[in-house]
């Protein structure tokens, strides 16, 4: 089914994305850029879209003010590094977006109402550190238009892929509506320079789970009631473990502890290995989600 795109759609992606309207980089079939200066219209923005051509967009306005940050995890597990970057900023009370990219690469954007780059840079760079570039990659603009980053949505020239945002916790794309493609991001938020701030502020890196207060992180038994009916029986709760739902109730839990058991597979752990194992996360993903809550 063709994807339509409306004046809605293209409004919203140039709010989003789009910093400077005089400006913009084309990507070649060889993957690099060229600069162009010209006006960004729609026709342009729905070529991109419609993977006529591919843009990058410029993060800085023409005042210099930033209007968006952008991750960029080059690695193979780029995406899964990103993933406990989005937990860690919700930690702070700030919500981002995760798009996927060629061989488990990934970019993260965080939205921003026009501020200095300053705080905003402070706070990624404090929790992200060397896994992963941060754009824009100084504080200030400097000379030209300033970095960019390809556009969303659109085709990567050199591979001829089109990536997609993804869901947060399973990093599986949203699902498709071709007559609203840009409704995974209708609630996308532009931070204001006083919440970057005061998240910048807040922050503290999460210790490791060991050490976390253990009202931080839920029981077994909260988890399994947040994934499946419990039922009591023998002094137990038992229920159907998600993981294989056809088996019957193979889920086994200790109110008294922090414990369950699969009687399926004969795995068991603490309320994060459950949570992990049913959201198929590894330990230290389920630990930053569960803490981020």
């Amino acid at each position: 089914m063709t994807t339509k795109w409306s004046s809605a759609d293209l409004s919203l992606y140039r709010r989003l994305f789009v910093a400077r309207e005089d400006a913009y980089a084309r990507q070649e079939e060889s993957g690099r850029y060229s600069r162009v200066r010209a006006h960004v219209d729609d026709g342009l923005l729905l070529a991109h879209l419609q993977g006529d051509v591919t843009c990058a967009w410029h993060c800085f306005d023409a005042e210099g003010m930033l209007r968006w940050a952008c991750v960029d995890a080059d690695q193979s597990d780029g995406l899964l590094r990103l993933q406990q970057v989005y937990a860690e900023l919700r930690r702070a009370g700030l919500t981002a977006w995760l798009e996927a990219s060629h061989g488990g690469r990934g970019h993260l954007w965080l939205f921003l109402s026009p501020q200095p780059a300053a705080a905003v840079r402070s706070l990624l760079a404090a929790i992200v550190g060397p896994q992963a570039e941060i754009f824009p990659k100084s504080d200030v603009r400097g000379r030209g238009a300033g970095p960019v980053v390809r556009g969303p949505l659109g085709v990567h020239r050199r591979w001829g892929e089109r990536f997609s945002f993804v869901e947060p916790l399973s990093l599986a794309p949203f699902p498709p509506v071709p007559e609203e493609p840009l409704s995974p991001l209708a609630g996308a938020v532009a931070y204001s320079h006083e919440t970057i701030e005061a998240a910048a502020a807040a922050w503290r890196p999460l210790r490791p789970w060991l050490s976390l207060p253990r009202r931080r992180l839920p029981q077994a038994v909260h988890v399994a009631q947040q994934l499946v009916p419990l039922v009591q029986r023998d002094g137990y709760l038992f229920g159907v473990c998600p993981n294989h739902p056809a088996t019957g109730s193979s889920l086994l839990t200790y109110p008294d502890q922090d414990r369950w058991y699969c009687l399926q597979e004969g795995v068991g752990g603490d309320g994060v290995g459950l949570y992990a194992h049913a959201q198929r996360l590894s330990y230290r993903q389920a630990a930053l989600w569960l803490a981020s809550d």
